[in-house]
């Protein structure tokens, strides 16, 4: 059943309902519909089981907002458990990952050149597309034509011929030739520091924190439930972040 006619049939279950009352149901599962993308018979079940739920132990006539105690209710308690839960486990994934060894935005760092720290080098000058899962990475970009990285990892990072690098529960810095840069991410938390070039970041589950060191940038930002803040738009700058991101943080670098 497609959700045109789910919606024409549970529009015929609620027919004894006042006209408004109806429409404001039928608003509320389309929106449904749209924000999540399930099928609404495998989210509601049948549009009769939907229907007696919105009237369950009510008189028909009555307003629509006495009428909506059923899977009204219970739809709204689990959102509210899901969001509660998220939060809590973003919270607590962020805390984990977000001690700095050192000011990540100091691009002069001693850390950055120790000769303790182990680093292994790629030529490369092409586009660069990096995928990360549950791992934590600054990026900084350089004049060498090459990639630069040096990572705390059972399992090092790679680097193929096709242009894909993967970081797999690791922590690492890496330097960046100044060619365009797609970053895909989830559960991971990442410092993009004075980006030169073009960079494509796509996240969920994500911490990003930007250290623009003075630059200005062009961010084009295309979220639901994430929270972009402390980074403002510059539209004569020399290049663009685009953003797409799903319940993540995009803030500002803060030195701690």
């Amino acid at each position: 059943m497609t959700n045109n006619q789910y919606i024409s049939e549970l529009k015929k279950a609620l027919s004894g309902l006042d006209k408004q009352s109806r429409n404001d149901i039928i608003q509320e599962i389309q929106s449904h519909a749209a924000e999540s993308g399930t099928p609404l018979s495998e989210r509601f079940g049948s549009p009769e089981e939907l229907a007696s739920q919105y009237l369950e132990g009510e008189i028909i006539a009555k307003p629509v907002s006495k009428k909506i105690l059923g899977i009204g209710k219970k739809v709204i308690a689990w959102v509210g458990i899901t969001v509660v839960a998220l939060i809590a486990a973003i919270a607590l994934f962020i805390w984990v990952m977000s001690g700095d060894d050192f000011n990540y935005a100091d691009e002069n760092a001693a850390e950055l050149t120790s000769t303790d720290v182990m680093w292994i080098s790629k030529d490369w000058d092409a586009p660069l597309t990096v995928n990360m899962d549950q791992a934590s990475a600054v990026f900084y970009w350089h004049d060498a034509t090459s990639v630069r990285w040096s990572c705390e990892a059972s399992e090092q990072p790679t680097l193929g011929d096709d242009g894909v690098m993967k970081l797999r529960h690791s922590k690492c810095l890496i330097y960046l030739p100044k060619t365009a840069l797609t970053l895909n991410a989830d559960q991971s938390q990442i410092v993009v520091v004075r980006p030169q070039a073009e960079l494509n970041i796509n996240i969920e589950q994500v911490s990003l924190k930007v250290a623009e060191n003075g630059e200005k940038y062009r961010y084009d930002v295309e979220s639901s439930r994430s929270r972009f803040t402390g980074l403002q738009s510059q539209d004569d700058a020399q290049h663009t972040i685009t953003i797409k991101a799903h319940e993540s943080m995009i803030v500002k670098y803060e030195s701690k």
